[in-house]
């Protein structure tokens, strides 16, 4: 914005201050909003060069606090929970069948009992 509205200047076409400083503002993006609300609510008349501070510094303060969460992330990693993991499996280790002894499930999701039960039915029907 205030690049158009150099141009603008240099074409003998100058725009007001305050024309800039609401365009520049209305144009921020949404994750912008707070200072957004911030600047519209102010009493005094802000000017250019006030506005474009503010969004640098939001942006310096956006920049430093992605990579503090970065770096948190990877000194702590992601916290181990209860129940499902990361894939949305449950922790397989502590399940075991009592019908084929085998780790990883229950005797209600048995494949081999299921496979067994099976079996037995197409021979009964025979």
């Amino acid at each position: 914005m205030w690049q158009k509205a150099n141009a603008l200047k240099a074409l003998g076409q100058p725009l007001e201050d305050s024309l800039i400083v609401i365009a520049m503002v209305i144009s921020l993006p949404p994750s912008y909003s707070t200072l957004q609300t911030i600047l519209m609510a102010a009493n005094d008349k802000l000017m250019t060069d006030a506005v474009i501070n503010q969004v640098l510094i939001k942006e310096k303060s956006r920049k430093v606090s992605s990579t503090l969460l970065a770096l948190a992330m990877k000194t702590t990693g992601q916290p181990k929970g209860k129940g499902k993991e990361k894939g949305g499996k449950e922790d397989k280790g502590k399940k075991s069948c009592t019908y084929c002894l085998k780790n990883g499930h229950t005797e209600d999701e048995c494949w081999k009992k299921t496979t067994e039960h099976s079996k037995e039915k197409d021979d009964a029907s025979k």
